[in-house]
């Protein structure tokens, strides 16, 4: 990685964002946030609809006979 001076901070950002160092990581940051996201979402979908499951068992047990 090499230092350049910059004569303003806009040229130092312009340069900042043309730069493609480091972009996979950037990348691949996103995507593991992007994938997290949805495995929690999954999660408290799933999550949310367990006990209306346990209930309908619990039901189901309770009036069976064998």
């Amino acid at each position: 990685m090499r230092h350049v001076a910059c004569k303003t901070r806009f040229t130092c950002f312009t340069r900042f964002l043309r730069s493609e160092e480091g972009a996979v990581t950037v990348d691949w940051i996103v995507l593991t946030a992007a994938l997290v996201a949805l495995g929690m979402g999954a999660a408290f979908y799933v999550g949310a609809s367990v006990p209306e499951v346990a209930n309908r068992v619990s039901d189901y047990m309770t009036d069976y006979s064998y």
